[in-house]
């Protein structure tokens, strides 16, 4: 089993990958902490709704929290010991699966278009810029990603990028290229 994860470790390196994204549940389980303490940046993904602009509350306390933690333990750590990196920096947020009417946030989703960015700033940004994990910047949006309805489910069955698949028009594909594309520039330009 060790030669196996040895050998597909070995054929990650010769991929030459850049970024590697988990995209991880939405929970403050174990495992997010692991994977975040092991990253170098991380994005928030996040509804325009009450519940996203409520958890952000919490992510905040936690990753201050686990962050803290880690440079506890870091500095009990015996000499040598492997040690996850611990200093995930904030890219920003990137608001998801919202429905647009007539070019725009649709009324519903829109009344937290101000309370998700002011949460990002006091309850993320704030709580976690004593960690230096956080660059002081105008606007931490990366993008939107509006709902693409079928497109993703087709993404999911074909395995391919939402983009790419068979089914919807040519206008939404071009539309998600697009968004995905400025999202990809953006993270691009702030992490190389």
């Amino acid at each position: 089993m060790e030669a196996l994860f040895e050998e597909e470790l070995s054929e990650f390196w010769r991929q030459k990958i850049d970024f590697v994204f988990y995209d991880s549940g939405p929970n403050i389980g174990p495992l997010n902490r692991v994977i975040l303490l092991d990253c170098d940046f991380f994005i928030i993904p996040a509804a325009y709704d009450l519940f996203s602009v409520r958890a952000l509350k919490t992510l905040g306390r936690t990753l201050f929290t686990w962050i803290s933690d880690w440079e506890t333990i870091s500095e009990l750590a015996p000499e040598g010991s492997y040690l996850l990196p611990g200093k995930p920096k904030f890219l920003g947020y990137i608001p998801q699966n919202f429905t647009v009417y007539r070019g725009g946030v649709a009324s519903e989703p829109a009344r937290y278009l101000g309370l998700l960015d002011k949460s990002i700033r006091t309850e993320i940004v704030e709580v976690l810029k004593s960690l230096g994990i956080v660059h002081q910047k105008s606007n931490y949006q990366l993008g939107q990603v509006k709902d693409f309805g079928g497109l993703v489910t087709a993404s999911q069955r074909e395995g391919v990028p939402i983009f790419s698949v068979s089914s919807g028009t040519s206008e939404q594909r071009s539309t998600a290229r697009t968004a995905f594309k400025a999202i990809a520039e953006k993270i691009v330009g702030q992490t190389g």
